[in-house]
């Protein structure tokens, strides 16, 4: 693998120093890389460059198909990863979206990283992304009392995470290139949800509102903690929080149970860590985005393909915004003509109502077609005819 891996990433600095990795730069807001696997940046105000710019993101499952590569190796291996996310950060740059690349890379190690710092188990498999164990952490109201703020180096997956962040700095050295070291970014109401499961957790807002405060409170100071500790090892200040909060989803709890039990924590760690980076949720935020703009010094928000981006573009006009289209009826089952018109009224939405700085997001682009040449030739469509719609005129 020495040789490959070696081709691959003189092939990834080659292209992190062409002009046209120059050329796309100029649609982003310099900024730290972002811990996950996943391309996302603050679009330059679109008054500057007349351009919204286009992201598309096929996941490592996708990967895996296209490069034949073991999904558990790339999160547990450093050599299986860095080849894999190198080749497949090369066949996404060569899609021709706006992806620009650095010599800082990220790594995210899976959905259960932060249960796992609370003895949750992580499931790996051969084929998907690695997922939370079904056994909760905190069956019982009393097992809170148990828990203890998590060890920087010894809990859960942080033993593999040191490994893995020494052993691909060695073997990136010599390139001048560096991979940053990861971030918790489930917000506090995530990490709840995944240790005391929803079912419990509904229950217990209902029936016993302390408790759940308290829950929040251990998790929130816990986040801190490492944070903390995370400064201290790598002697870099605390940087601003990632928020990835897709069990927020007006779908399933209500804005009430988001101003009670949720925003007063998202509050406080937007001032401990000096600002929000990036604010996520994959589900339906529309209900609660007049809460989610009042946290301060929010850089940017996902606005999914569930919530309403007309409502958003009305009442976040100056907090940069992240457009996510839908994959199955926006790009995978969509026409050109279909694809253009959601597009173009995505972008009349966001200049009639003034929104200073968005792009446009195809997202979780998984496994749709028969084959995955299917999959990854309506990806590229998408990105060829959200280009030219994105442009200003």
């Amino acid at each position: 693998m020495q040789d490959e891996l070696k081709n691959v990433i003189d092939q990834y600095v080659n292209l992190v120093e062409s002009d046209e990795n120059t050329r796309r730069q100029q649609f982003w807001q310099p900024e730290p890389v972002w811990s996950r696997d996943k391309f996302r940046r603050i679009a330059t105000p679109i008054a500057e460059t007349g351009y919204a710019p286009v992201v598309a993101d096929p996941g490592p499952t996708i990967w895996a198909k296209v490069f034949n590569f073991n999904v558990k190796d790339y999160y547990t291996k450093p050599e299986a990863y860095l080849l894999n996310y190198f080749k497949s950060m090369i066949a996404l740059f060569e899609m021709n979206d706006d992806t620009t690349l650095d010599k800082v890379i990220p790594f995210w190690p899976g959905t259960s990283f932060e249960s796992s710092l609370f003895g949750m188990e992580t499931v790996y498999h051969d084929f998907e992304d690695p997922w939370v164990g079904r056994e909760v952490a905190i069956k019982e109201k009393s097992d809170l009392d148990k828990l203890v703020f998590p060890d920087f180096y010894k809990s859960g997956l942080m033993p593999m995470i040191h490994r893995f962040y020494e052993d691909v700095n060695n073997l990136l050295a010599p390139w001048g290139c560096r991979m940053d070291f990861p971030h918790i970014t489930r917000a506090p109401y995530g990490i709840a949800f995944h240790l005391r499961g929803f079912a419990d957790l509904a229950m217990d807002m209902m029936d016993d509102p302390e408790w759940m405060h308290k829950l929040m409170r251990f998790i929130t100071d816990s986040r801190k903690k490492w944070y903390e500790d995370r400064a201290k090892f790598l002697n870099e200040p605390i940087p601003k929080v990632q928020l990835f909060n897709d069990e927020v989803d007006c779908n399933v709890i209500s804005p009430k149970i988001y101003r009670d039990f949720i925003w007063p924590y998202e509050k406080e760690l937007s001032k401990f860590h000096g600002g929000v980076a990036y604010w996520h949720s994959c589900g339906n935020i529309a209900p609660v985005l007049e809460l989610i703009r009042q946290i301060p010094n929010v850089d940017m928000i996902n606005i999914s393909s569930w919530t309403d981006y007309h409502i958003a573009a009305e009442l976040c006009p100056d907090i940069p915004l992240e457009i996510c289209v839908r994959p199955t009826d926006d790009v995978y089952l969509a026409t050109q003509d279909k694809m253009e018109s959601k597009i173009k009224d995505i972008m009349d939405t966001c200049m009639a109502k003034n929104v200073k700085s968005f792009h446009v997001r195809a997202g979780s682009l998984q496994s749709f077609f028969g084959t995955v040449d299917e999959d990854l030739a309506k990806a590229k469509e998408w990105v060829s005819v959200a280009k030219k719609v994105t442009k200003l005129s």
